[in-house]
């Protein structure tokens, strides 16, 4: 006997001894009874409590460094344990006898799986996305010579059995061997993947995952969705390289599971809970005392997304929502849904891509530069009026329709119609600001940057380049730019850039040469030319006409051309390079003083002259410029001409400035700037103006469509835009907010999903197995899922949510798997109007381009719009400044974000009972409703009968009631009211009917019944086919129709097989 085989016989005797020896709490046998169950349960497994192991230090130090050495002896224990008291059932089930280990201690992230714990066992926790269909695997296969002899081949490790290549009989050289599979040894055997749960995942990672190898009765007990603690040791497999006989050094991780626990509830799958739904008697305490406050229910409503001002409504219906009612099962089998469905319509307020933004450190950047694709995830941080903030998602929307906004000082902001920005009365959309308006504007850029930007130069040509490539944008480089963006152009053949230096300026021609060849290190070619100047009078009286000269500089250089790029566009579209926008303050000083220097010109003299000016015929430039002199807090003013256009800086204050950081080079503009500083510090040192606000001069609706970007700030909802104060996107954190703080709860965009990925799908696994792979609705089963851009889905793709919407099941048959799969899940969706902007002389269904039988399966419809009123902009405008102060009143009354998502989920466990009370006002309101007689019916269906049930059950949950009352049964059905006020309202009556949102209004009932009256009219009784002509005539005779609508009536009923053309023109009723 060798020493491995004693000390493996030892730690057999040691855990045998263990095993029959350890008393529970209550001082029973516990392992001793679970091994004497066996045979009775027909079970092959006992399931060990680490927690007892840890007793026995020699087990546990050995459990550590040699798991598989510890399992193996823990099964031969059990046997000998068994064998003692059923022999027979111990041989017969004697080589799958195994251990699986509960509570083990040591426990991973599957980002902590990694090359140091290969070969250990491990705990990690996760969501199981994916299972295979279950396979037999060989344990142990037998193959047979056609002698009879058997040749037994054990599995190694993993999946690989190496096939035989001849008999093992001594004595037979046969080498035709086939698998005898009524003697081989198989096991059930599945794949599953393991991925981190969402509200673990950090910020901007994607989510890591782990393939799990599950054998015997461990299979199929983990389905997708499900969330578990997986107990098992870490193995490798190597990768496979197609094609070639060569072994990758290559491996990739799995684990092969010993056990498996539903997170929360030990065990035990019907009472599993997510670890964040655990609720300590501490904070079951804090939860009962918050339950007993009156004002619960504001509280509660105010905790919900604090930082979005207004949407009371919408941010109770989606309390209810995570809160839902109860599933009843009827004696049938028939499940009636508890689950409640909200959706939302609203505006996207976005900007135009060019809109110029302002990071943290100071940069200015393009807002479409912060993102590429719609919903992508971003971290930058943003200045506002106050300070700085994180944006976090980037948007994008195409076909656009825009306004232009034009402030007193040329600044102006194109953005979508419903784009807020703020004013002196608040936040207003763009559509509602009118000439004379004040917007809020910053007066003052901070910047920290100290690092000089990269230049990205390189050589374009394939002739050999003998000059120099500067590799910063440094103050040298900026100043050489910021006089070509003034007196420079670049040839219209692309080789050749040229400026000039006029003969009042021959004192800036050295400076410039010097700086062209310590740049690019090329001698220009220089020339003179003279040209007719201006007309002098002589002391004599005569007048002469004095010929001015100009020196041109030209650098003949394609790699040059191509290194100051912004030179292209001619002098229209002259623009600020965009790394002096990105660069420190020293280098913006020297670019604006040569650019100056070149197109600026000091006015010192007369009374309403006296400014420094800025003259170009683009007006870009102007507000580039107008931003870059906000980094020295100087104010300026762009006043536009046809001929060409002036930025002017007037202000005392602003002038003093503009000399301190930036001034000018030349010895006659420095002498001006002089006796322009003396006067203003003299006469204007006293000056004040209100510089926060400019008046808006001019508004244009632009009658092209755009694409427009837009980002979400979770906290402060702002940002500046065009040095302008500008609004966030809102409507989407709302949704983000939902599933971060619910119990259980997903976010997914209906841009990139597919009906596959929101129910479940089947995929081939690199091993050519079939595996199920859930969706999002399966994966948020008992909770909920937010699908924002819900109207991007593509139409064959959103009708995968029927069914899961009323009957709970995801269900899939594709490959050979025919599977039904919970999706016990609210659905809360997001939409934008059709046509980017919610037209309020439509009806919702012309709004929204869903499908009826989809939007019908809603609980909940509102339109998210921002109408604006004195009381609510003052509201908001406190809100956003009381977020800024250190301590606010107003968040007292705020529940803790994690107190929050456990009440909720402690609410869930409730199970109101519906009282008389409720059921006679929930049934009073519905007949009342269904009152035929009534001229404002509302044609209200049992579906929203359900629906008010469920809300008024939902309620009662929140509030920790045991029994629905009259109370609750009011609420919900105020928020039907709510909803059919406002997305239920028929335009063309102005009434409240549900029929709005079957896409049926009574208004267009009563239309149809006399269209088909009048075609019935027409017809006669020969069926006579009627002509179109005539009868849009005797349409549009009735006064309900226009000609217009006359066509379309026809052209639907003919789409809708109501009526049928008979011949060219001509139409019946079918």
């Amino acid at each position: 006997m060798t020493l491995e085989t004693q000390t493996q016989s030892a730690l057999i005797d040691q855990i045998q001894n263990f095993l029959a020896s350890f008393k529970d709490k209550s001082g029973t046998f516990h392992y001793v009874e679970e091994i004497d169950q066996m045979m009775a349960k027909q079970t092959k497994y006992i399931v060990v409590d680490y927690n007892d192991v840890v007793s026995q230090k020699e087990i546990e130090v050995k459990f550590n460094l040699e798991p598989d050495a510890v399992l193996y002896a823990f099964s031969r224990a059990i046997k000998n344990i068994l064998e003692e008291r059923f022999p027979d059932y111990a041989q017969k089930i004697s080589d799958d006898i195994r251990v699986r280990i509960a509570n083990y201690p040591i426990q991973r992230s599957l980002r902590q799986i990694n090359a140091e714990v290969i070969g250990k066992m491990t705990s990690v926790s996760g969501m199981v996305v994916r299972a295979s269909e279950v396979k037999p695997l060989a344990k142990n296969m037998v193959y047979k010579c056609p002698e009879g002899h058997l040749t037994e081949i054990p599995l190694e490790r993993g999946m690989m059995i190496f096939t035989p290549t001849k008999c093992s009989h001594e004595k037979c050289s046969q080498r035709d061997l086939r698998i005898d599979p009524e003697t081989s040894k198989f096991i059930d055997f599945q794949i599953v993947r393991l991925q981190e749960l969402p509200e673990d995942l950090p910020p901007g990672q994607l989510p890591h995952y782990v393939d799990v190898t599950i054998k015997q009765d461990l299979v199929d007990n983990a389905r997708p969705g499900d969330r578990i603690i997986l107990t098992g040791i870490v193995r490798i497999e190597q990768e496979q390289i197609t094609g070639t006989r060569v072994h990758s050094g290559l491996h990739r991780l799995r684990i092969e599971g010993n056990n498996i626990e539903f997170l929360g509830g030990k065990g035990s799958k019907n009472s599993r809970r997510s670890e964040r739904e655990e609720i300590s008697p501490e904070e079951e305490k804090i939860i009962k005392s918050l339950a007993r406050s009156p004002d619960v229910y504001e509280r509660l409503i105010g905790s919900f997304a604090p930082h979005i001002q207004g949407h009371a409504i919408i941010k109770e219906s989606i309390l209810l929502l995570m809160v839902g009612s109860t599933q009843r099962v009827l004696q049938d089998g028939t499940k009636i849904r508890g689950d409640i469905n909200v959706f939302l319509v609203g505006d996207p307020g976005c900007l135009d891509g060019s809109t110029k933004v302002i990071l943290a450190d100071g940069r200015i950047v393009d807002l479409e530069s912060l993102g590429k694709n719609h919903l992508e995830e971003i971290n930058v941080r943003m200045q506002h009026e106050y300070g700085d903030d994180t944006a976090t998602v980037f948007h994008k929307y195409e076909n656009q329709k825009v306004i232009e906004i034009v402030t007193e000082t040329g600044k102006n902001i194109i953005g979508t119609y419903n784009h807020p920005l703020f004013t002196k009365n608040g936040w207003k959309r763009l559509d509602e600001l009118k000439e004379g308006d004040e917007l809020r504007t910053i007066t003052h850029i901070p910047c920290t940057i100290k690092n000089y930007v990269p230049t990205d130069f390189g050589v374009v040509t394939r002739s050999a380049y003998h000059g120099k490539i500067p590799e910063f944008v440094n103050e040298e480089l900026a100043a050489f730019m910021g006089f070509l963006t003034g007196d420079g152009w670049c040839r219209t053949n692309g080789y050749r850039i040229d400026f000039i230096v006029s003969q009042k300026e021959e004192d800036l021609l050295q400076p410039l040469l010097q700086m062209g060849k310590n740049l690019f290190g090329l001698e220009p070619k220089i020339s003179k030319r003279g040209y007719p100047g201006q007309l002098v009078m002589m002391n004599d009286g005569r007048q002469i006409t004095r010929t001015m000269y100009v020196t041109n500089v030209e650098y003949n250089s394609k790699n040059v051309v191509e290194m100051l790029e912004f030179l292209k566009g001619g002098s229209c579209g002259r623009h600020v390079p965009s790394s002096i926008f990105q660069s420190p303050n020293s280098v913006v000083a020297s670019y604006l003083k040569w650019l100056f220097e070149a197109d600026g010109t000091v006015f010192n003299m007369g009374r309403a002259r006296r400014a420094i000016q800025l003259r170009s015929t683009s007006i870009r430039l102007l507000r580039d410029v107008q931003m870059l002199l906000l980094r020295f807090g100087i104010h300026s003013r762009i006043i536009q001409h046809e001929t060409g256009s002036n930025l002017v800086i007037r202000r005392g204050t602003s002038i003093v400035k503009y000399a301190k950081h930036v001034g000018f080079v030349s010895n006659t503009k420095a002498s001006r700037l002089n006796d322009l500083v003396r006067w203003a510090l003299e006469t204007r040192r006293n000056q004040r103006h209100d510089e926060e606000y400019e008046k808006i001069v001019k508004i244009n609706y632009l009658t092209r469509s755009q694409i427009v970007y837009d980002v979400e700030i979770p906290k402060t909802h702002k940002f500046i835009a065009n040095g302008i104060l500008s609004h966030n996107t809102a409507k989407s954190e709302m949704l983000k907010f939902c599933a971060r703080v619910a119990p259980r709860g997903l976010y997914t965009s209906g841009r990139g999903s597919t009906a596959a990925g929101l129910t479940a799908a089947v995929v081939r696994d690199k091993s050519g197995i079939l595996m199920l792979e859930a969706g999002a609705v399966v994966l948020g089963d008992q909770g909920l899922v937010c699908i924002d851009e819900f109207d991007k889905m593509k139409p064959e793709d959103r009708s995968a949510l029927h069914e899961v919407m009323e009957q709970q099941s995801a269900s899939i048959a594709k490959g050979g798997i025919v599977a039904t799969l919970n999706a016990r899940t609210s659905i809360l969706a997001a939409a934008n109007p059709m046509y980017g902007k919610y037209d309020p002389f439509k009806n919702i269904t012309e709004n929204v381009a869903l499908p009826i039988p989809l939007l019908t399966r809603f609980d909940l419809i509102f339109v998210v719009r921002d109408i604006p009123s004195k009381e609510k902009d003052r509201n908001i405008a406190k809100h956003i400044i009381g977020m800024h102060k250190k301590s606010s009143s107003d968040t007292r009354s705020l529940i803790d974000v994690d107190i929050f998502t456990k009440y909720l989920s402690y609410c869930k466990r409730i199970d109101p009972i519906l009282t008389p009370e409720a059921e006679e006002k929930i049934l009073e309101y519905y007949l009342k409703m269904r009152n035929v007689e009534s001229e404002e019916m509302i044609t209200v269906t049992p579906r929203q009968l359900g629906g008010l049930v469920r809300l008024a059950t939902a309620r009662a949950r929140l509030l920790q009631k045991d029994q629905v009352d009259g109370e609750d049964a009011d609420r919900a059905i105020f928020l039907i009211q709510s909803m059919l006020e406002d997305a239920g309202v028929d335009v063309n009556t102005g009434k409240v009917d549900l029929g709005v949102l079957q896409g049926r209004p009574h208004s267009e009932v009563s239309k149809l019944q006399l269209f088909m009256d009048v075609l019935k009219s027409l017809e006669g009784d020969s069926k006579t086919a009627v002509e179109e002509k005539l009868f849009v005539k005797e349409l549009v005779k009735t006064t309900k129709f226009t000609e217009e609508e006359a066509r379309n009536f026809i052209r639907r009923m003919l789409r809708e097989a109501s009526i049928y053309e008979s011949k060219p023109g001509h139409y019946n009723r079918v």
